[in-house]
């Protein structure tokens, strides 16, 4: 079985490569970007597609809603599992965040074990 491929988007330098270096550790190969913008142009030459998306929920420009609705207009990305990644945990912005394709959310700080306990399921079953 070939390394699943994760996009990564999140404005953060540091946080971006902190979580590509947890993804790579655990087997799975990374494409990070910094922006919806970087990340569009990636996914548009990147074959073969993701098999998870995780999308900071406050990106410059484009948020991360708006990148996932988007992302579902690239053939092949229509049903690929997105984690929304936040600093902001409240109800109305988690179901928002559901309401536009998300399987799941995740609150910034968290803990490596965490993150990889919620991608387990997303990867293996793609």
């Amino acid at each position: 079985m070939s390394q699943p491929l994760v996009l990564v988007v999140e404005r953060d330098d540091l946080l971006r490569d902190w979580i590509a270096a947890c993804l790579s550790r655990s087997g799975c190969r990374v494409s990070a970007a910094p922006s919806a913008q970087a990340a569009l142009e990636s996914v548009q030459t990147c074959s073969p597609r993701p098999q998870l998306m995780l999308l900071d929920l406050f990106l410059p420009q484009i948020n991360g809603l708006m990148l996932l609705a988007a992302l579902r207009h690239i053939t092949g990305m229509e049903t690929v599992p997105a984690i929304m990644l936040s600093t902001l945990g409240f109800p109305e912005i988690v179901q928002q965040a559901i309401a536009a394709g998300a399987q799941d959310f995740l609150l910034k700080p968290f803990d490596p074990d965490v993150l990889l306990e919620k991608i387990r399921p997303l990867v293996h079953s793609a």
